[in-house]
Formats: structure tokens, sequence, C-alpha cells
């Protein structure tokens, strides 16, 4: 904290053609170039909500804030701080001396932003077949038909667990033509025992985020009913905890052992204690003596 009052006071000195008479933008810089990136972006919150900025600062507030964001790779957030600069001032154009991943990433949000406004399109239209049950362990894909989308709008499936109030969401990706595929994923906080179901629908939005186009009705998703895999506990039998034929003694090692054992003791014992046997190797015992 010590560094951060120290570079303040030399900031105040030495202040560059960007800083706009807001305090709050001023220190966010001064987190922003120590690369503490949530004390920036907690600055620049202040900055917006606690000064009346013009025209001119609210830009350069959303630019760095911009910045922040591509830098922790929150692409999103990135795009939308750069929309409100180009909302404002759609001719808005980045300075050369920022760095190549920073340009490319704006001149493709301006590209879109331009072609949102200039391509006029008819609403989307949306067909696939809803599905209502699955597994938890299936992996759970989507295929919709949906017309009249291109690049400066988004195809998505908006999914939660039943009882909750936020949706989540995930990119449909293009395949041929009009045809999308993606995966709803399964929630985190799902229960891993018993059942459960997820709220779904596919929805279509325009470059700025608004929904325009769905199916079917968010207010009236698609029940989807997930089966959750029991949770096998430890030492339990996957298959079954009942007794059945491959159970009997006669498939456990140690009973054959025991078998063995005592079938040789006993065909031992019998030829040990046969006198047949005895008086036959007597009479069959003879011996050779060579004298010299």
């Amino acid at each position: 904290m010590r560094t951060f009052f120290i570079l303040l006071i030399i900031f105040s000195f030495f202040q560059p053609i960007f800083i706009f008479g807001n305090k709050y933008y001023d220190e966010a810089q001064i987190f922003f170039d120590m690369v503490q990136f949530d004390d920036a972006l907690k600055k620049l919150d202040d900055a917006l909500n606690k000064v009346e900025n013009n025209e001119e600062t609210l830009q350069a507030i959303y630019l760095l804030r911009a910045k922040i964001f591509i830098t922790l790779n929150r692409e999103t957030e990135a795009k939308n701080a750069f929309l409100k600069i180009l909302l404002q001032d759609n001719s808005f154009e980045l300075d050369q001396y920022e760095s190549p991943k920073i340009l490319d990433f704006f001149q493709n949000v301006k590209k879109r932003f331009t072609e949102s406004l200039t391509v006029q399109l008819d609403p989307p239209q949306i067909m696939f077949t809803p599905v209502t049950s699955t597994s938890f362990n299936e992996r759970f894909v989507i295929s919709a038909i949906i017309s009249n989308i291109n690049e400066s709008r988004d195809a998505r499936i908006y999914y939660r667990m039943l009882g909750y109030s936020k949706y989540l969401k995930s990119d449909l990706t293009p395949l041929n033509g009009d045809t999308f595929e993606g995966i709803l994923p399964m929630p985190q906080d799902a229960p891993k025992t018993g059942g459960f179901v997820i709220e779904y629908y596919i929805g279509v939005t325009d470059f700025q985020g608004n929904l325009i186009a769905s199916y079917p009705n968010p207010e009236s998703p698609v029940l989807l009913s997930v089966s959750a895999q029991k949770e096998i506990s430890k030492g339990e039998n996957p298959i079954s905890n009942t007794s059945t034929s491959s159970d009997s003694v006669f498939t456990k090692w140690w009973f054959w052992t025991i078998v063995v054992g005592v079938v040789g003791a006993g065909v031992g014992t019998y030829f040990l204690l046969s006198p047949e046997e005895t008086e036959s190797s007597k009479r069959n015992l003879s011996f050779s003596v060579t004298l010299p």
C-alpha cells in the first residue's frame, strides 16, 4: 500500500494527458500499471458510480475496463466495455500504440457492431425437438435448425436447475448451413444421488446481448428430467448387495485348498497304514552284498 501512495504522489506531478479529473480513474490507472487488476476494477466502478462523467471520461473508463478484461481473458465483459464506447461513438478508433491483442479484439468487436447496424435480417427462426429425459452420465447434445442468423447474432442454450432463478449459458456452434449444435453441461451443484430437473430453452441474441428470439418461451422452458447415478460407497459391491449364486462357497479359493489338503492327507495315510502294501513291499525287497 505504501508503494501505491508513493506512485500516487509521483503521478500527481506528472499527470499524462489522458487524466480527466476523476480521482477514481486516476487511482485505477495506477493499480492497472501495478498489475493489481481487481483493485483497478473496483476503482473503475467507483469512477462510474460516484462521479458524474462527460463522454470523453466515460470512454477512458470503459477502455481501461476492456484492457483489464482482455488481460484476464474475460472476453464477454471486454466486448461489453467496447460496446459502451461504440454506442456513444460508432466512429471510435483505438490508438495504434495499443498492443496487437487489444487492437485485434477491438477491430473484431467493431466489425460485428457495424454489421449489426447495417445488415437488416428477419427475426431468427428456431426449430428443434425438445428432449425431456437423460442420464447424469450421458453427454447431452442439443441440435437445432436456426435461420436468419449471422456473425452479429449469437445462439445459445439457456439452462438452470428447477427452482433456481438465474439461467446459465452454453454456446451453440454452427455446423452446416442452418444446423447448430451444443452441449448442455450438468450444473456443478447438481445432486450426485437421486434425480433432478433442468429447465432449458434455445435463445438468439443480437450483438448487444438483447434476446431477439427463443424457443420455447423462457417463461415456459423445456423440463429435462435427469436420473443421476447412485454414488457407490466404499467397499460396496457396484453390481448388487444381495447374495447370488456367484457368492457360493464353491467359488471360494480357500474351499478348494482345504479339499485338496484333506484328500492328499487321506491318500498319504492310506499308503502308510495299508498292511497289504507293507507286506508286498517286504516281499519285493532284496539285498545284494558284494564281497571282496
